[in-house]
C-alpha cells in the first residue's frame, strides 16, 4: 500500500492491548492523552520536513515508531530502486535521524523490552534504511533475483 494511503489515525498506546482485563485496558486507553492522534503519513512528513515540531512525536511509542520506520524504509528502498535524484537523500537522511531520536527516548522511557515484542527490531530496520540509503543504486538493482533471496541475504552480509 502507498504511503499517501494510509491516512488512518497511528495506533495508541499499545500497553492497552496488553492488558489482563476489560478494565485494566479501559483504564490504560482513558489515561492517554487525548490530543488528536498523527496518521503514518502526517508522521512521515513532518519527519521529513525542514522544521520539525518534536513535541508532537513525544507521545509516540512502540507500535506507531515501528511503522514509520517501516514506511520510511520502503520510500527509501522505492527511491533507490527507482533511481530517484539524490536530493532526496537529504530529505530521508534528516527523517531518519528524527526517527533515531525518537526510538532512543521511546527506548528510555519504556519500561520493559518485553512488552515491545518483534517491535524490539525497529532499529535494525532503521540500519537497513541507512544502509540502503548509502548503497550504490544501481548494484542494488541488479542484484536481487525474483525467486530466492540469496543475493539479498549476500548484500545484507556485505552491508555488515
Amino acid at each position: 500500500m502507498p504511503i499517501l494511503e494510509m491516512q488512518a489515525c497511528l495506533p495508541s498506546d499499545e500497553s492497552a492491548f496488553g492488558a489482563d482485563n476489560a478494565e485494566t485496558c479501559r483504564d490504560r486507553l482513558s489515561s492517554v492523552q487525548l490530543a488528536p492522534r498523527l496518521s503514518l503519513v502526517d508522521v512521515v512528513q513532518r519527519l521529513m520536513a525542514n522544521n520539525s515540531m518534536r513535541q508532537e512525536f513525544s507521545r509516540l511509542t512502540a507500535f506507531p515508531l515501528f511503522l514509520t520506520i517501516g514506511a520510511l524504509q520502503a520510500m527509501i528502498f522505492t527511491a533507490k530502486t527507482q533511481l530517484l535524484e539524490t536530493s532526496q537523500s537529504v530529505l530521508f537522511e534528516r527523517a531518519l535521524a528524527r526517527w533515531k531520536e525518537m526510538w532512543d527516548h521511546s527506548q528510555t522511557t519504556r519500561a520493559s523490552s518485553k512488552e515491545v515484542g518483534f517491535m524490539v527490531h525497529a532499529e535494525e530496520i532503521w540500519l537497513l534504511a541507512q544502509k540502503v540509503l548509502k548503497s550504490d543504486a544501481s548494484k542494488l538493482i541488479s542484484r536481487f533475483g525474483v525467486n530466492d533471496m540469496t543475493q539479498v541475504r549476500r548484500w545484507l552480509a556485505e552491508l555488515g
